[in-house]
């Protein structure tokens, strides 16, 4: 019922109509390819593919999918996305122009490279299992079960950086660790909330999860296979009331999120909400100008990304905008307001 069908096409168009009322809406996430040299971000018509130093849109990757989810190879500039309507990932290489799909079963909620690239990992059947293919044959290496955890909101989940592991974090008040090739139960943690959206650390000593409240865990590194699994996933290190989804950089010491403030009196109003960095090491913020918020959209999960290297900051904002940080003097370098408004759209269909 797999298949891993290989298509040579050019897709990515380099004359692209920047106009207000022909893009589409933003649903799906954001993420930069490895060099620096883009960011994608997922829409109802596609991938947006966006120059990394002025986020002028330089192509657009399957117009007809509706893309949710998406993830660049952390090697080169493949990128992986899916149809949420559908139930099959594309992988689409900016390099030689070859495209190539992995057709799965069920419905497919997040897509995730493993950390060499060998491998893809998705979530399908409505959080009912998680899939793990070789990228190169199209064979499924392992399939994870994940019905005994009855998976609830949107099915999330996170490699670690040595690629042995899965978390995965679509269950009501916790999150469970696999092994990623035999599906073993490697440990699970409590943590109060409906959503879990994990992140693992670069180098490998810490999980995030955000629920009620923004959690960060020592992961053990060094254990005896027959220590309890609670050795695992250690002591909590940090934690926070805000937090949304985290985004580390790329040594481990600063996490950036977007704080979406809800007012009271109209729910159309996210004056306060913004970007922020949080160091770890000294426990302070900074707030980053630009009043990005992330509301109405599919995917709030994957809304803002550090560069590989580091030196920059982008996020989606649903005002239709994309913003980018100089990370360093925390100044906004570039600014892209050409999508639609998912506020204005929640309001004129409520």
């Amino acid at each position: 019922m797999k298949s891993f069908a290989l298509v040579v096409v050019f897709l990515l168009s380099v004359t692209v109509d920047t106009q207000e009322d022909i893009l589409p809406w933003i649903e799906g996430g954001l993420d930069w390819s490895s060099d620096g040299e883009y960011i994608a971000v997922g829409t109802t018509a596609g991938v947006y593919i966006h120059a990394g130093d002025d986020l002028s849109i330089v192509g657009v990757l399957d117009e007809t999918f509706d893309v949710r989810n998406l993830a660049w190879s952390n090697t080169d500039t493949r990128i992986a996305y899916n149809d949420f309507t559908g139930d099959r990932v594309a992988i689409w290489d900016l390099a030689t122009r070859e495209r190539t799909e992995i057709e799965t079963v069920g419905w497919i909620g997040d897509v995730e490279w493993s950390p060499t690239d060998k491998n893809i990992a998705a979530t399908g059947g409505h959080g009912g299992f998680i899939s793990i293919w070789d990228v190169e044959t199209g064979a499924e290496r392992n399939s994870i079960s994940l019905t005994q955890f009855a998976p609830i909101g949107t099915p999330l989940m996170t490699w670690s950086p040595d690629g042995r592991y899965i978390a995965f974090g679509a269950i009501s008040n916790g999150f469970v660790i696999f092994n990623a090739y035999t599906g073993h139960i490697f440990d699970f943690m409590w943590h109060k909330g409906i959503h879990n959206p994990l992140r693992w650390s670069p180098d490998g000593n810490l999980l995030a999860a955000r629920g009620e409240q923004l959690k960060i865990w020592e992961i053990n590194q060094i254990y005896h296979p027959h220590d309890s699994v609670d050795a695992f996933i250690g002591d909590v290190v940090y934690e926070r009331a805000d937090g949304g989804s985290p985004s580390w950089h790329p040594d481990s010491t600063k996490i950036a999120f977007v704080d979406t403030v809800w007012s009271k009196e109209d729910p159309y109003d996210f004056t306060g909400s913004h970007a922020e960095i949080w160091d770890l090491a000294s426990n302070t913020n900074v707030e980053l100008p630009g009043g990005v918020f992330i509301a109405f959209a599919y995917n709030i999960y994957d809304a803002i990304a550090w560069s590989h290297d580091g030196s920059k900051l982008a996020s989606i904002s649903s005002d239709g905008r994309i913003v980018m940080w100089d990370a360093r003097t925390y100044k906004i370098v570039a600014e892209h307001k050409g999508y639609p408004s998912l506020v204005d759209l929640y309001a004129e269909n409520h």
